[in-house]
């Protein structure tokens, strides 16, 4: 057995002790065989103390002690794993590193939520919409302190304003059919396939990484898993679990892609944001196309069914949103030469206006 401070084991499973005054728990761990290293014990005992310390002496608590045993756990099994990972990012990288974060949760007012959303954005230079997210983030991690009986009173994030040192969010970028016809040919075939998924049925990352063969049809893709740090969920949403036709561009791709890998199992068995990072990026460069990652291949879909002449509803349909506000505000992007073309209709309607001058005099 694993000698491990105040850890027995008792019939096949782990079991931590801990003291309350002079009372002795006893809490299991798990099996034995669900911990093949030592290591792994201690770190499973060293959270179940932690966890037991702070639940014991509640007002000792800190917001960060709080969010790392008891937000976050809880959101794991709860939230889609890209939702999850979100809000680990927001705790370790903006949060965490704060010194106000250390602050006893009871402590909390509006005024020290202020002084950390201060603190995060004079740390790093960060967008108005990332502030956004980070507050929306600490609301809930209040709203589940409330809810648990950790903090008392009303939610102390409500009333704080985003701090004013925010730079506005940059505009998101989409590729043209032409910027996607340049880049195709300078993509190794598992790079281009992916690619190809993202520019002509507008899937995200993480569903791409999900696909399997299966889910390839003669006349459409199926969408139903996503794939984040290789946990597979249910998609976004219940809009987003649905189908997308196949396009012949793209199904001349996927023909060639499954005839060199085998067409069993998963579409991409590698990680995409390598493809995403390096290989997509070298391949614009070489291409002369200005690289936006690969979401703006998505974009990209519905700004070109847009110019094309496709309605927003469709373009909503296509790209599996929930709301077609989402479609209009953040995918169609409206080019300069579509602006142009609409204002010069607009003066051919109107005339030179001679005969209006005419008719005045």
């Amino acid at each position: 057995m694993w000698k491990v401070r105040n850890v027995s084991e008792d019939a096949g499973s782990f079991y931590v002790r801990l003291y309350e005054g002079k009372k002795r728990r006893k809490i299991r761990l798990g099996r034995c065989d669900e911990f093949p290293t030592k290591g792994s014990l201690e770190r499973a005992a060293d959270e179940i103390r932690t966890k037991h310390h702070v639940a014991v002496s509640g007002r000792t608590i800190t917001l960060s002690q709080f969010i790392r045993f008891f937000y976050l756990p809880i959101a794991k099994q709860h939230v889609r794993a890209i939702t999850y990972s979100g809000y680990e990012t927001i705790y370790r990288v903006h949060i965490q590193p704060q010194k106000v974060s250390n602050l006893k949760l009871w402590e909390f007012s509006t005024v020290e939520v202020q002084q950390l959303l201060h603190a995060v954005a004079a740390s790093r230079d960060l967008t108005k919409m990332t502030l956004k997210h980070i507050k929306a983030t600490l609301s809930g991690i209040f709203r589940h302190a409330i809810q648990i009986g950790f903090y008392k009173g009303a939610n102390p994030v409500h009333e704080a304003q985003l701090p004013w040192k925010a730079r506005p969010s940059s505009d998101t970028e989409a590729y043209s059919l032409e910027d996607i016809r340049l880049t195709l040919p300078h993509l190794a075939l598992p790079a281009r396939a992916a690619f190809a998924v993202a520019a002509f049925a507008g899937l995200r990352r993480s569903e791409i990484q999900g696909l399997e063969w299966p889910d390839i049809g003669d006349e459409r893709i199926w969408v139903r898993r996503s794939v984040v740090a290789g946990v597979a969920s249910a998609p976004k949403s219940k809009a987003s679990r649905s189908w997308v036709p196949i396009v012949p561009p793209l199904a001349t791709i996927l023909s060639e892609y499954r005839e060199a890998s085998g067409g069993e199992g998963r579409l991409f068995p590698f990680t995409l944001g390598h493809t995403v990072r390096v290989t997509l990026r070298r391949a614009m460069k070489d291409a002369g196309v200005y690289y936006a990652g690969l979401h703006a291949a998505r974009r990209g879909l519905a700004s070109n069914l847009y110019e094309l002449g496709a309605d927003d509803l469709t373009v909503q349909r296509i790209l599996r949103h929930g709301s077609v506000q989402v479609t209009r505000s953040a995918y169609i992007k409206l080019r300069d030469a579509r602006v142009d073309d609409a204002m010069a209709k607009l003066a051919d309607r109107y005339g030179n206006g001679t005969d209006t001058i005419e008719q005045s005099r």
